[in-house]
């Protein structure tokens, strides 16, 4: 993967603020489950989602933190549209510092924090896993981007342990 691929992936994560997360299902083993929701990105391109504790997703990625991210720039033919799907384990997050950036772009979403019962979750990239991208529109010709966040040291130990 080139440095510029790596750096396109990256604004279309940090451009887009809605994708679909896909996790294993719990409720029909061995089938993915997809969800469509709205993101935001951490300091390392990592996107930062709020779940409720009782959403379908929330229970398959605590029961199998292996998940997916899609993003996609789609226009006129999603076959030559931007996208890019990171590859990696969701993980809980509790930091102020990310829920005030999250608010910045959601700041209605304050009211599910009110209520109670949702918290921030991200996926931590696993390089152990390709985290590809599919092909994406630059001009005429398709180009194929993969999307790498900053991997923390909480993501190798994940990713050795898989």
């Amino acid at each position: 993967m080139t440095i510029d691929r790596a750096r396109q992936a990256r604004e279309l994560f940090r451009t887009l603020r809605s994708g679909v997360l896909s996790s294993h299902s719990t409720k029909l083993p061995g089938y993915p489950y997809g969800s469509a929701l709205p993101y935001a990105t951490d300091h390392g391109g990592r996107p930062v989602l709020l779940i409720s504790h009782l959403a379908e997703h929330t229970h398959n990625v605590g029961a199998d933190a292996r998940a997916s991210f899609l993003v996609a720039d789609l226009g006129p033919d999603v076959q030559t549209s931007a996208r890019a799907t990171l590859l990696g384990n969701a993980r809980q997050v509790v930091d102020a510092a990310l829920e005030e950036r999250y608010l910045r772009f959601f700041p209605e979403h304050a009211r599910y924090l009110e209520i109670g019962g949702f918290a921030f979750w991200t996926i931590e990239p696993c390089n152990c896993a390709s985290s590809k991208a599919s092909a994406a529109s630059t001009g005429s010709r398709r180009t194929r981007i993969s999307h790498v966040p900053k991997r923390s040291r909480e993501s190798r130990r994940l990713c050795s342990s898989t």
